[in-house]
């Protein structure tokens, strides 16, 4: 493997940055592990066209389906970020009746370089193992414009749509009691869902910077694959 080496940049904000980045380099195959400078979340990641992409999806028997955790195995040295989703364990577990999911369960891509932020100490530098590709993005983020684009597009309270009474909420509730009483499972997640339509101008970044600027977490995450799939913040746990 290469040594890892690292370029120190004047302080900018993650913000700044990653609006940066997708103007240089499209937003495809982005991604910000994020934080909001406490404790648990001084360290800000981002990375952006990515040199090396994988991507599972279905269940056993499904056609087309790849298992996850071998791919997983197989991956080369680097810089990694994505997700497994829960409904991989269907390839460790393909007795239990597991349902299709539109979303791969897994998908991943290697970054070189990514960018590094320290929010306590307000630290910036770019981290990788090309020298080349490190002082292009470098000189790129340098000559870049800074501006954000804040153009709200409102979305109206009465423009969203529930999918989830008050009823089914609590049906959803006593299942899962009954479900742990039988020794079936011990943790679930159980969600209110709501939709409504995001104005097709817009994009997954601009989404993400708008929830993180009312909802900040010490970690939360977006990642936009080549199909311009988008997982907003913030999950309970994250790798990279």
């Amino acid at each position: 493997m290469n040594r890892l080496q690292r370029l120190e940049m004047t302080w900018r904000t993650p913000v700044t940055v990653a609006t940066q980045l997708a103007a240089l380099y499209g937003e495809k195959g982005l991604i910000w592990l994020d934080g909001d400078g406490s404790a648990l979340g001084r360290w800000v990641t981002l990375g952006v066209s990515p040199i090396e992409t994988v991507c599972c999806q279905g269940r056993p028997g499904d056609p087309g389906a790849t298992n996850p955790f071998e791919a997983l195995r197989q991956l080369n040295d680097g810089h990694w970020t994505g997700w497994l989703s829960y409904e991989a364990a269907a390839w460790s577990e393909p007795g239990n009746a597991w349902c299709a999911d539109a979303m791969p369960c897994l998908w991943i891509a290697r970054h070189d370089p990514i960018v590094r932020f320290d929010l306590q100490n307000q630290q910036l530098w770019i981290e990788g193992t090309n020298p080349n590709t490190m002082a292009a993005m470098v000189e790129a983020l340098a000559t870049a414009p800074t501006a954000i684009n804040t153009s709200a597009h409102p979305i109206a309270l009465d423009a969203w749509t529930h999918h989830t009474d008050r009823n089914g909420f609590a049906n959803g509730v006593r299942r899962i009691r009954e479900l742990i009483a039988a020794g079936d499972l011990f943790q679930a997640n159980l969600t209110a869902c709501c939709s409504t339509r995001w104005p097709s101008d817009s994009s997954a970044l601009e989404l993400f910077r708008r929830i993180r600027e009312r909802c900040p977490a010490p970690f939360a995450g977006l990642v936009i694959t080549e199909k311009l799939d988008a997982l907003p913040p913030a999950p309970p746990a994250r790798a990279g």
